[in-house]
């Protein structure tokens, strides 16, 4: 089915229509929410860390904040690695996947999901998307899955 002119033209009529009907943020304010909550560093520190680096933590509290606002502590309990999954018959990835994952106890107010900053004074800052896990009426715990391509 092709497309006419004017069918075009409605279409981008109501696009600008929409767009109109929403604030939009401006090149400067974007860059400036995403330096509020994106450290290079903290992907230098994910790029380079492995299991092993993790695992000389286990048992120390870390400072979690969110958004540079502090949520309150957690304790690394286990790291591990991840399952080696076989991929469906006849299908071949173009490259493996690796990693392990990271389960950490956390303290107060259970947080809901979400990235948040995780501190320790030796390992310095990294962000991880932190997923509440364990069974309801135990202490908290929270998931972190760290996954690379392998090269």
């Amino acid at each position: 089915m092709s497309k006419s002119r004017r069918h075009f033209m409605q279409a981008a009529g109501m696009t600008l229509l929409a767009s109109s009907a929403f604030p939009a943020f401006s090149q400067s304010e974007l860059k400036a929410e995403v330096k509020k909550t994106f450290d290079p560093d903290n992907l230098t520190l994910l790029d380079s860390g492995s299991k092993e680096l993790y695992e000389r933590y286990l048992g120390l509290k870390f400072s979690v904040s969110v958004d540079t606002k502090p949520v309150g502590s957690m304790t690394l309990i286990e790291v591990k690695d991840l399952p080696v999954t076989k991929p469906p018959a006849g299908y071949v990835p173009a490259q493996e996947v690796t990693g392990y994952s990271l389960r950490f106890r956390g303290y107060g107010t259970p947080l809901p999901q979400d990235v948040y900053t995780l501190h320790n004074p030796s390992l310095g800052s990294v962000s991880l998307l932190l997923v509440p896990s364990g069974l309801p009426g135990s202490s908290t715990t929270y998931s972190a899955i760290v996954a690379r391509l392998a090269p």
